[in-house]
Order: C-alpha cells, then structure tokens, then sequence
C-alpha cells in the first residue's frame, strides 16, 4: 500500500507507510508505550530521552551488551522527551516530520549518519553539505536520536522479523 497510513484500532496505532513514524494514539510512538507508562506515575516531569532509553534496556527481554551500536547518535539525552518518533532510517524527511510532530526523541534502526558505526566516511570533510544540514537541523530542534539495531535482532523472535 504505497502513501497513507496502516492503522490499527484494536491497538490505537498508526504507521505512516510513507515516512516509517509510527504513533500511538494519545500520543505516544510505537516505544512510546515506555514514556506513557513513565508518563502515570510522575505526571508532572518529562522523562528524559536516557530515562525512556533506560526502561527500554530493562524491558526488551535481552541482556544489554556493552558493546553494541544502540547508542545516543545526536542531541542531549537528558533533553525532557515530548513525542517520540521511531523509524527504520532517521532521514532528514523523517527528522523533519517527527519535530513537526512534536516528537523530539527519534529512535531509529539504521545508522543515522553514514556506515554502521555511524562513522564518518574516511576522507570526508566535515563540512560536507549533508552531514552539516543534518546535523544543524538536528540541533536547531532539539532532537535526540537513538539507535535501537543490535538488541532489537537478539531478541527471539528478531524483532525485525517479528514486526
């Protein structure tokens, strides 16, 4: 189904085919669950994106494996969280969607930046035009981005295979 959005009202969720942001009907993207359920019982504080990070390190059902590349990839993590947007690839497109969205905490399954690492190629300047307007953007919004790949494939099923 090309465009539109798949929505499943059983669950009260939506997914933008398009843009790959998926959301929960009061408000919440699909890991959002986290933040709601932070959400009850301190209504009057944010969590942070390292508190929504840390419940879903406790929640996935894997043992946290130091290292990994499910890390903070931009932004501040103790940034208070207002929406969170969670995505296959955190393109510009979808950056930009998730801040008009309100959604500042973007979790992403594949690099944000470049290689697996999220290294910068070898050679490139760091005054290359796309990783700079990216980054701005990244900045100019508050946005914090986290990477969700390594635990999400140890779990069994493989959470990508699962859905």
């Amino acid at each position: 189904m090309p465009g539109g959005k798949k929505h499943d009202p059983k669950q009260n969720e939506s997914f933008d085919l398009e843009s790959g942001i998926a959301e929960h009907g009061d408000g919440c993207g699909l890991m959002g669950l986290v933040l709601c359920a932070t959400r009850a019982v301190a209504q009057e504080k944010r969590p942070t994106a390292r508190e929504v990070v840390a419940a879903i390190q406790e929640h996935i059902g894997v043992p946290w494996k130091t290292q990994t590349v499910d890390t903070f990839k931009a932004g501040n993590p103790d940034t208070p969280v207002t929406g969170i947007a969670v995505t296959m690839m955190a393109t510009l497109d979808v950056l930009q969607r998730a801040s008009a969205n309100g959604q500042n905490l973007v979790i992403t399954h594949e690099p944000t930046f470049f290689n697996h690492y999220d290294d910068k190629p070898e050679g490139m300047d760091e005054s290359d035009a796309v990783l700079k307007e990216k980054r701005a953007f990244i900045e100019k919004h508050g946005l914090v981005i986290w990477r969700l790949h390594d635990h999400w494939h140890m779990r069994k099923p493989d959470g990508i295979q699962a859905g």
